[in-house]
């Protein structure tokens, strides 16, 4: 039976690497930026609520804290672009700039525009706590005319900003899968495949469109070597979970099982508790799985 190891070290995990650019310190706010009047911390909390619906219906589902990373050495720009599509509204920037002789935050949230002049005093940008900016701009398919808009220096605990266009949140950084009743077939060990795992999420390119985690089988099972949970986007509105198990000869046994669900999730997918995936029809090999097996999934 499998045992669950690391389900008890943490809950959540900081997104891999540091949030500033590999040239900068390792600190949370050992970044840097001109406008800035000491270090810029490399991750920006930012909140936005009160935004209401207008031409789009899901616009109320903004209101949230994002979290924005320094796109570049020494740059004075913060973005998460990894947000879900809802509405006409995909990313989200912070910049601290000079205008004339006034340094400014602003914020642009699609085409909602928050800001705030600080004169010709650097804003100190790793202190900044609740900073509340003005409201400039609303327009497109939400009404943001009444939203307000939070800034604050994030300085612990890294900066979670890896999300998904299947997410209304962050993407958890661990899965815990549950497998219930595995039949043997073509192996007598089917039943050592019951238990719980902790799958981790792997360092894949951050796009919107694919996440990965994974558990490695030590010892294999029938073998069978690891575990796969993906969440892909796959347009029109829906995206797949797919569960696959991996056999050390590649493709020659792998069995997969799949779930759409609409995009994004009504829930965040941090609240994801107990989703059951189905078998994908005729692929099971070694094991059966398909007559009273099932799988499950919890984000941790």
């Amino acid at each position: 039976m499998a045992v669950v190891t690391a389900k008890d070290i943490f809950r959540f995990a900081a997104c891999p690497g540091d949030c500033c650019p590999d040239d900068e310190g390792p600190g949370d706010c050992d970044c840097n930026c001109a406008n800035c009047s000491d270090t810029a911390p490399c991750c920006f909390e930012v909140t936005i609520s009160g935004m209401s619906n207008d031409v789009c219906g899901h616009c109320t589902d903004l209101d949230k804290t994002y979290f924005l990373e320094q796109t570049e050495v020494n740059g004075c720009e913060w973005v998460c672009e990894y947000i879900p599509t809802l509405c006409d509204t995909d990313r989200i920037v912070l910049t601290v700039y000079l205008d004339g002789a006034d340094y400014k935050i602003k914020v642009e949230f699609g085409r909602h525009v928050w800001e705030k002049n600080y004169g010709e005093v650097k804003p100190d940008c790793c202190t900044l706590v609740d900073e509340e900016l003005t409201h400039q701009t609303s327009s497109g398919d939400c009404d943001s005319s009444s939203a307000t808009c939070i800034v604050a220096a994030r300085n612990s605990g890294g900066c979670p900003c890896i999300q998904h266009q299947c997410c209304s949140d962050s993407v958890p950084q661990q899965m815990l899968l549950e497998v219930v009743a595995f039949d043997d077939w073509q192996c007598n060990d089917c039943a050592d495949f019951e238990g719980n795992y902790i799958l981790v999420i792997q360092d894949t390119p951050p796009t919107t469109l694919y996440r990965l985690w994974t558990h490695e089988l030590n010892p294999q099972i029938c073998g069978f070597e690891r575990w796969e949970l993906s969440m892909r986007f796959h347009g029109f509105g829906y995206c797949c979970l797919t569960l696959s198990i991996r056999h050390a000869t590649p493709g020659l046994y792998d069995c997969h099982w799949h779930e759409l669900f609409p995009a994004p999730r009504p829930s965040p997918c941090k609240d994801i508790d107990n989703f059951v995936i189905s078998p994908a029809t005729g692929t099971y090999i070694k094991c059966r799985f398909d007559l009273s097996g099932e799988v499950k999934v919890t984000a941790l």
